[in-house]
């Protein structure tokens, strides 16, 4: 388990979250959604905001969303999707193919 936590502002709370405890992050309507392992957190930080905070296992995948790389299993590159430990599937945009790639290559030569 990580030692790397994130601390954010949700629903009038401040709370502290094991980054590993993170899925993704989706920026929809003007709120952020912490989607975590068990049940999911909102806070109204923008994913530009929160990227400064968050380790660098996080990747931004599209304008939406940023994904924890330890969480996905898969990426289908004809697609141009992946899937994560709890079978979301989430589009990876035409942009952010080449950062995905990169990651799975950085992230099997250092494991």
């Amino acid at each position: 388990m990580s030692a790397n936590f994130i601390v954010i502002e949700c629903e009038l709370k401040i709370l502290k979250i094991s980054a590993s405890d993170v899925l993704y992050i989706k920026h929809q309507n003007e709120l952020t959604t912490f989607v975590l392992v068990e049940g999911d957190k909102l806070c109204q930080k923008s994913l530009t905001e929160l990227s400064k905070l968050l380790p660098h296992n996080f990747i931004r995948i599209n304008r939406n969303f940023i994904v924890n790389f330890q969480a996905i299993i898969e990426f289908n590159k004809k697609d141009r999707q992946i899937t994560l430990i709890n079978n979301d599937k989430l589009v990876v945009s035409h942009r952010n193919i080449k950062n995905i790639t990169e990651a799975f290559r950085n992230f099997s030569v250092n494991a």
